[in-house]
């Protein structure tokens, strides 16, 4: 109860940011033009519900529009209200990745806790009306169903409608979660089935390869199908174009600066560790004083100080195929995400899908478990 009491708490607070710092933002945003079509009458609403969507910049945000509009109309409800609603789908979205993880490895139970329901910037960021709620939840469900399956459980006939749900909520929301997420799901089923036919046996990382060559066609035709701006024409265009929209309203204490130098090779491969860094670290205490972005920049300093306890404390790297996608992951995330959206107040909000699986790895048999007493006790 009280990682569901610290989510709805983190969205009561998420929609005072915004009022506060932002005069409202998105999240109010996003409720106002949801209660306008909750004023239709009951033919007029539900036939807007069902009337297709201009496929053009806005269409996610009129999706969201659309989910929020249904909760209003039926529900009667205020912003708050609907702000709980949004907060505890993602909650019990979160909760079902944590009762997998436990039920198939008990002694992550800490890890999976602590990441997933009390870390505070990924909680906060998908708390509230916001995108981030819903395709969060989305990534949580699809992440414990993989779970389930590894741990050779039954399914429930309900789960399945969850799992439709959950992939619909990434299409229409956030594709290119999605177009991370499937091809990395896709490998991993792959690999424990050619491990059950003894294909290529103790052989990690010739497996891997065949898989991923065996994907790339698969996976093109995915990404053309779920938006033209995953295809091969205009994926890097696209990137770009946004990532020079937001660098041109971005102040420059909150900037995510290219690396530039004569070499145009070495200028790909420094943005390439440079914005995977800053996905992954930054903002980062010193570099911001700032409120709110000053409590991403201590929380990624703590991150720092817990990675290097870790590694201080034990450097031996066990490689297996869940590792592989975890990695590519966080990897591919962290760098399209901090470059696409070069704003460091910004980059704590996109984190939510990639940072609590680093957080796990990081934190399965963690020193700091044993250090601390109150922590004994999660």
């Amino acid at each position: 109860m009280s990682a569901l009491a610290f989510k709805l708490i983190c969205g009561v607070l998420l929609g005072l940011l915004y009022i506060w710092l932002y005069d409202g933002g998105d999240t109010f945003g996003y409720y106002e033009r949801a209660s306008r079509i909750a004023e239709f009458g009951w033919g007029d609403f539900w036939s807007l519900m069902f009337s297709s969507v201009d496929s053009t910049f806005h269409a996610r945000r009129e999706y969201l529009d659309r989910v929020l509009a249904v909760i209003l109309f039926l529900g009667k409800t205020d912003y708050w209200m609907a702000s709980f609603y949004f907060s505890y789908f993602s909650f019990i979205c979160s909760a079902y990745l944590v009762r997998q993880v436990i039920e198939w490895r008990p002694d992550w139970s800490k890890a999976a806790i602590f990441s997933f329901l009390f870390y505070p910037s990924i909680v906060f960021w998908s708390s509230g009306i916001l995108k981030e709620s819903l395709a969060f939840g989305a990534v949580m469900v699809l992440m414990g169903g993989y779970i389930k399956l590894r741990a050779n459980k039954k399914f429930l006939w309900y789960e399945f409608l969850w799992y439709f749900l959950s992939f619909l909520i990434l299409v229409y929301l956030k594709y290119y979660i999605l177009a991370v997420i499937l091809p990395l799901l896709a490998y991993l089923l792959i690999f424990r089935r050619l491990e059950q036919l003894d294909f290529l046996k103790n052989s990690l990382w010739r497996k891997t390869a065949f898989i991923l060559a065996m994907l790339v066609a698969p996976t093109i035709g995915m990404l053309y199908w779920l938006n033209y701006n995953l295809t091969i024409e205009y994926f890097w265009s696209s990137i770009q174009n946004t990532h020079h929209y937001i660098l041109s309203r971005t102040p420059i204490w909150n900037k995510v600066p290219i690396v530039d130098t004569s070499n145009e090779f070495m200028n790909y491969v420094l943005n390439f560790i440079h914005f995977t860094i800053a996905g992954v670290f930054r903002p980062i205490f010193p570099e911001v004083f700032r409120f709110p972005n000053i409590m991403s920049a201590i929380e990624n300093l703590l991150l720092i100080v817990i990675i290097g306890w870790r590694f201080i404390s034990s450097t031996k790297v066990r490689y297996n195929a869940d590792l592989i996608a975890i990695t590519i992951l966080i990897v591919s995330m962290a760098f399209f995400l901090a470059f696409s959206i070069p704003n460091l107040g910004a980059l704590a909000r996109f984190k939510v899908y990639y940072m609590p699986f680093l957080m796990v790895v990081i934190l399965i048999d963690h020193p700091l478990w044993n250090k601390f007493d109150f922590l004994k006790r999660l």
